[in-house]
């Protein structure tokens, strides 16, 4: 990745590797971990454990020597049926007992403050981390631990299911709305700037650097005195824009933060791979959206990235903006990391318990889900019903102009 600023005010932003001082933060870390009443020598011992129903692999996997030793084992235990369905929520309640409410990793876990987190590695696991790939100028995958991560550290503060600390847009390109449009949007951009700052402990405002609802949000936290973090799909992004428009990507780009590019040449699947980063780091969404366009990168990060997400939604359409604590779409797409699955029987619990003995004396860590807050008048509770069908518009292109 491209930050800036870089050095030590770096930490202040994103932990992109749990090694040296963060490296309590990996699994592999000798900090112990509570899981269903039994106590393992790691979040790894836990978490490889739970991977079968044989008891003797349980046993076998819970007293191996190392973290190493245990996903080794792990690797060759009889895995159970439904673990791709469950893994996800495996993970978080593992980490939940590791980083137990009192504890010296859970210090040292909201001692990070507001910082992404974000499980960098070098042997190619793009699925609970990131790592290097083929054409990517940057760190690329799903980061589920590092999501996991931030998540109990939300919990541990007890804060509000609707504190943001970064907040994403996605939106149409300009051509995609009239002039009045345009001024309604960019109006509502500067007042939810304002709002989330205000109300929602916003800190952070990402962009993807595009035209239209892209550039306008950059715009817009800046005068709400928001840092500025953008994604770019390649360095040469605004190379065919209107002279007018590179000199405020450039304005834009020079005052970002952080600058994260996603590729390292022009490919349609990098304006893709941007568009994954950028939500994956956000801890809520604005999309910018007409809902009579049924194509192009708005619609399918939205259908693609931001499913069990926050999403607050600007309908350019209706002009009105809802917000929701877990987006929904179509049901045939893959959920996000943060929406997960209850477990399926036989319980991972049953099958801790009859092969770990218990650890003594510790309560399993209970967490309220977090709620909407009451009515605000600013934005309404998005109903269940989808919006209304519109008539076809022209599809928005996958790639910019």
């Amino acid at each position: 990745m491209s930050p800036c600023p870089r050095g030590d005010e770096m930490a202040d932003l994103v932990i992109d590797a749990f090694e040296g001082q963060y490296r309590f933060l990996s699994n592999f870390s000798p900090d112990p971990a509570i899981y269903h009443g039994a106590w393992f020598p790691s979040a790894e011992h836990a978490f490889q454990a739970t991977k079968t129903t044989d008891t003797a692999w349980v046993r076998r996997i819970a007293s191996a020597a190392t973290a190493g030793e245990a996903k080794r084992l792990g690797r060759h235990a009889p895995l159970r049926e439904d673990w791709e369905q469950i893994k996800q929520q495996v993970m978080v309640d593992i980490v939940r007992g590791k980083f137990s409410p009192g504890s010296d990793p859970a210090t040292r876990l909201t001692a990070t403050g507001d910082a992404l987190l974000v499980e960098g590695n070098t042997w190619g696991d793009d699925y609970w981390g990131r790592s290097r790939r083929r054409g990517a100028s940057t760190l690329v995958g799903r980061n589920v631990l590092g999501r996991t991560l931030m998540r109990v550290r939300h919990e541990l503060r007890a804060e509000p299911g609707t504190r943001w600390y970064r907040v994403a847009v996605t939106g149409h390109r300009e051509h995609a709305f009239d002039p009045d449009t345009r001024i309604w949007v960019r109006g509502e951009l500067e007042r939810l700037a304002d709002k989330l700052r205000a109300e929602h402990g916003t800190g952070v405002a990402l962009t993807g650097l595009a035209t239209g609802a892209d550039t306008w949000w950059a715009q817009a936290a800046t005068n709400a005195g928001l840092s500025v973090w953008a994604y770019q799909p390649f360095p040469e992004q605004a190379a065919r824009w209107t002279p007018a428009q590179q000199d405020e990507h450039a304005r834009l780009r020079a005052h970002a933060d952080r600058i994260v590019v996603a590729g390292d040449e022009f490919a349609v699947a990098h304006y893709d791979l941007r568009n994954a980063l950028m939500i994956d780091d956000a801890d809520a969404i604005i999309a910018v959206h007409d809902p009579r366009i049924r194509a192009g990168g708005t619609v399918s990060a939205l259908r693609r990235y931001c499913p069990g997400r926050p999403v607050i939604k600007v309908n350019t359409a209706t002009r009105e903006t809802t917000a929701t604590l877990a987006y929904t779409h179509t049901p045939w797409i893959n959920a996000h990391p943060d929406a997960v699955p209850q477990y399926t029987k036989p319980s991972v619990g049953s099958v801790i318990s009859d092969a770990v003995s218990p650890a003594a004396g510790l309560d399993r860590f209970g967490i309220d889900e977090a709620a909407v807050a009451g009515d605000d008048p600013a934005w309404r509770p998005e109903s269940e019903a989808d919006p209304p069908t519109l008539p076809t518009g022209e599809p928005e292109m996958e790639h910019e102009p």
